[in-house]
């Protein structure tokens, strides 16, 4: 922008995309369900980048078969890595090495030069409380997630399909933990709890902690570096938010119950 460039910020979907070409298109995933989106913007003319957000926060075999689609690692223009052991684990995938540039993560590099500042005003014990049960208090029901993860390939045949309802269970007794945590320590003036739910998630469930107590907020609109800096720790299961966190140096504890029927990292 600051060379004169026309710069357009916006979601995937957003149909301006679709008039855009003869430029560059830097997309956040080479996931298998972007093939069609990456496809389209190479058949415009476009110099087509990617640079994976989130993606290693799976483990190899689940990145290798969700994130890392082969077929964008090879045709891409520019493949951004954050750094060589992303680098190592995409040349399995891929053993084309003249669109792969190691550029570290944006986020992440930002982070390490951040400090937590941010200083209390209301003499208490701030906690940040992240969730992620988009699957037990979704917008969607179990039909449709199912069907969902079934075009991100995430579920790929009938035992998969299986471990992915035990892990519905298991969510559900995660989910009830957090409730308890919630309801216990909000009875403690010491404490003053902010709520992220996650986008996915339905929020009036957590509206209901606002009536029982003003020292609980709910919030998943206000910047989330803002709300980690402001934190004295993160409470969280599974939540992306937890590393950046911990990059921030912010204390962080995951909350989960022990009598899981499929337990998973």
């Amino acid at each position: 922008a600051q060379k004169g460039y026309q710069v357009l910020l916006g979601f995937a979907d957003d149909p301006v995309f679709d008039h855009v070409k003869d430029g560059f298109y830097l997309y956040k995933d080479h996931a298998y369900c972007s093939i069609d989106r990456l496809k389209k913007q190479k058949s415009k003319n476009m110099f087509v980048g990617a640079l994976d957000e989130e993606g290693l926060i799976y483990d190899e075999k689940t990145y290798a078969t969700t994130r890392g689609a082969k077929e964008l690692l090879d045709s891409v223009d520019a493949v951004f890595l954050w750094g060589e052991n992303q680098f190592n684990l995409v040349k399995k995938i891929s053993d084309k090495k003249d669109n792969k540039y190691i550029v570290g993560s944006p986020k992440f590099d930002l982070y390490k030069k951040l400090k937590k500042t941010i200083k209390n005003s209301n003499n208490k014990i701030n906690i940040l409380v992240n969730t992620r049960f988009a699957y037990t208090n979704g917008l969607k029901g179990e039909i449709e997630l199912i069907e969902n993860l079934k075009s991100l390939g995430y579920i790929n045949n009938s035992e998969d399909e299986k471990n992915f309802k035990l892990r519905i269970q298991d969510d559900i007794k995660i989910f009830n933990e957090f409730d308890f945590f919630i309801n216990k320590i909000s009875l403690n003036p010491l404490f003053n709890i902010v709520i992220r739910p996650h986008p996915a998630e339905n929020l009036n469930f957590y509206k209901k902690y606002e009536k029982l107590s003003s020292n609980i907020k709910v919030d998943n609109e206000s910047p989330m570096l803002k709300q980690i800096l402001e934190s004295d720790f993160i409470v969280h299961d599974g939540c992306t938010t937890a590393i950046e966190a911990r990059a921030l140096g912010v204390p962080v504890f995951g909350l989960r119950p022990d009598n899981l029927l499929n337990p998973y990292d």
